[in-house]
């Protein structure tokens, strides 16, 4: 399970227009990502997914990203790669939501209902139940 994942932490991408303007600034990423990878080369497919030339070994994915994130186009071409090379995929779009929605608990309906989504998935994955038609 990716829950709003970094795939390639070469380099912070930038910003997409966010009606809210709740945006960690760059510098505070860049800041985050140094901390966490100390020193570590950033492109080693274990840190950065995007640049595993082979991802068809793999594991089945369950995608989750937030519409307003500045990662969810890593995101979207992960599960891309991933389908092409045969590995099940799920995506989740967390729609009109930002990066960390997950953090805002059941006292918000849509990241209420992006959480049970995932949940959902995780049960259907786990129970080998298939997926149903999602409506449009």
């Amino acid at each position: 399970v990716l829950l709003y994942p970094a795939l390639d932490l070469r380099e912070v991408p930038p910003p997409p227009p966010d009606p809210d303007g709740l945006d960690l600034p760059r510098s505070g990423v860049d800041r985050a990502l140094r901390a966490y990878l100390r020193g570590t080369d950033r492109t080693r497919p274990d840190v950065s997914p995007l640049l595993d030339p082979d991802p068809a070994g793999l594991p089945p994915a369950i995608i989750a990203t937030a519409e307003h994130d500045r990662l969810r186009p890593q995101a979207e071409h992960h599960a891309d790669r991933l389908r092409a090379a045969g590995v099940p995929v799920t995506r989740i779009t967390g729609t009109g939501l930002d990066h960390g929605f997950l953090g805002w608990g059941a006292f918000a309906r849509r990241p209420a209902e992006a959480v049970a989504e995932i949940g959902a998935a995780v049960h259907r994955a786990l129970t080998g139940t298939p997926d149903r038609p999602r409506p449009a």
